[in-house]
């Protein structure tokens, strides 16, 4: 008995598939990643947390003081780690043992380093306390047709409310779902909050088509979803507590329907009619973690084609096969600045 194929999409369904912020805006960077993105079902998610939270900026008082309270424990501990060492080398001292001595500062040495960052963090974290509450309050204008530089700190000593958002707005009109990383709210007005990735090695921090996008279609999300005023959102630089504003424009709507038309567009002819999308400008490619290639892991792939998973497409080098996303997906080695270094391009 066969087995039945495994059905497949519809093309009603392709032509007007839910997309996120996140995929759109992929649309807008790249067309290629946009599909990538599309077909690994990328979502607007929070960014990734830090593996070391004594370490990671708090965004709130709260998380401030919690994590002046981790990081004084950890120094308690650690203090009281360097106590027990000294201890030891007074015994060690006092009997004239030598190999105490030797263990002993073996641990003064693998202790310094750790002190002294915990130390230094707990000095910043005191003295960024003490700076946001004394610092004068300076309001960010709301009617404002240019972008403004804006502090994170100065806005919530301004009565701004930072919310993180639980769930995706969504909008059954434009069947378009996303969650920016905060929203700021006062009174009727909501401004979406997102971050910019960190920019390659030497690259200038500029606002890109993809940010006016991803502007308009979470004011516009807002609008539906909670009928609040947005009259523009928040780029947050990357590891960092200062951004700017990119407000609406009149031709703000318009710029994401036709968007998001242009995107299904892509993905439908890449989808039904077999089609790819052509390559975005080198530029583009030079720095997409889509294009970053990596050595082949045997049995291990995680590409697929709407579903169907693709052949690798691989360049060897040195005994090894190095391939990318992008490359599986569309069978070509994408001009990804660690290729040229690995001499893959």
């Amino acid at each position: 008995m066969e087995t039945p194929a495994p059905p497949t999409e519809s093309p009603a369904a392709t032509t007007e598939r839910w997309l996120s912020v996140s995929q759109l805006t992929e649309f807008v960077f790249c067309p290629r990643a946009g599909v990538l993105a599309t077909e690994a079902q990328v979502n607007d998610e929070d960014e990734p947390e830090r593996l070391n939270l004594d370490f990671s900026l708090p965004y709130t008082l709260e998380d401030l003081d919690r994590a002046l309270d981790r990081n004084l424990n950890r120094l308690w501990v650690l203090t009281g780690i360097g106590i027990c060492i000294l201890a030891v080398i007074l015994v060690g001292l006092w009997f004239h043992q030598n190999v105490l001595l030797l263990l002993s500062a073996a641990g003064v040495l693998a202790l310094a380093q750790p002190l002294s960052r915990r130390v230094r963090r707990v000095l910043e974290l005191i003295e960024q306390r003490g700076d946001i509450r004394s610092r004068p309050r300076r309001d960010v204008a709301l009617d404002a047709n240019h972008s403004q530089d804006v502090d994170w700190w100065d806005l919530l000593n301004s009565d701004w409310i930072s919310i993180r958002p639980q769930e995706p707005y969504r909008d059954e009109a434009l069947r378009l779902a996303g969650r920016p990383w905060r929203v700021l709210r006062k009174g009727s007005t909501v401004i979406p909050v997102f971050k910019l990735p960190p920019a390659q090695e030497g690259e200038p921090f500029a606002i890109f088509p993809k940010h006016r996008v991803r502007m308009a279609a979470y004011c516009r999300l807002i609008a539906a979803c909670e009928g609040g005023e947005s009259p523009f959102a928040i780029a947050l630089l990357p590891h960092s507590y200062r951004g700017v504003t990119i407000p609406t424009t009149p031709e703000s709507p318009d710029l994401l329907t036709a968007q998001l038309q242009g995107a299904r567009t892509t993905f439908t002819a890449a989808i039904l009619e077999n089609v790819d999308p052509p390559a975005a400008p080198r530029e583009c490619c030079a720095g997409c973690p889509w294009g970053l290639p990596r050595p082949l892991v045997e049995g291990v792939t995680d590409i697929s084609r709407d579903g169907d998973a693709v052949s690798v497409f691989g360049v060897p080098k040195n005994g090894q096969l190095y391939h990318s996303p992008c490359g599986d997906r569309f069978a070509w080695t994408p001009p990804h600045a660690a290729a040229s270094r690995l001499g893959l391009v």
